[in-house]
């Protein structure tokens, strides 16, 4: 907010910062969410994957990149969801994980999934975080059931059922500084 002089004369840059705020907010806040349309993620057997995004259908700051890297434009609180939805193995002997990373950093919060008779589920990750302009934030996934195995589109556990569960990253700030 601007700061005016205190003998009450109000200037033109003054109010050049009260119209960037008001442009600011009528654009809408910084905002993205992706997710797994057509393509999935190949995840290595223990090895902390990222998970690209095929489908982005709203990135107002256009900070996602091919890769599933979100760049940070705006400094400030970010509310941060990221899912991860794995194949049906019935028996289960491996676990699943989900966790977001902040540049190079695992962010507190990761998800683990562990082994079940039978396995059917996403892992989500949801955190309140403060980034800066410049960070990169990335979903990643983990498991140890087998050499490899891919991320799915759309959960199907059984014949004739389909659901629109799918891997996706949303990212909205809250509070910009």
């Amino acid at each position: 907010m601007p700061t005016f002089a205190t003998n009450g004369i109000v200037k033109a840059e003054d109010l050049n910062q009260l119209r960037d705020g008001v442009n600011f907010l009528n654009t809408g806040l910084p905002h993205c969410y992706a997710r797994q349309a057509l393509n999935t993620t190949t995840v290595q057997q223990n090895t902390w994957t990222t998970i690209a995004f095929d489908t982005v259908e709203v990135d107002a700051d256009n900070g996602l990149d091919s890769q599933g890297t979100y760049h940070c434009g705006t400094t400030g609180w970010y509310y941060i969801v990221g899912n991860i939805t794995w194949p049906w193995l019935n028996p289960s002997s491996g676990n699943r994980g989900t966790r977001l990373v902040l540049n190079t950093t695992a962010v507190v919060g990761t998800s683990i999934l562990p082994a079940a008779p039978s396995i059917v589920h996403g892992g989500e990750v949801n955190i309140l975080l403060h980034m800066m302009n410049g960070d990169q934030m990335q979903v990643q996934g983990f498991q140890d059931q087998n050499s490899t195995m891919n991320t799915i589109l759309n959960y199907q556990p059984f014949n004739s059922q389909t659901r629109s569960e799918t891997t996706y990253m949303s990212l909205l700030l809250i509070k910009a500084g």
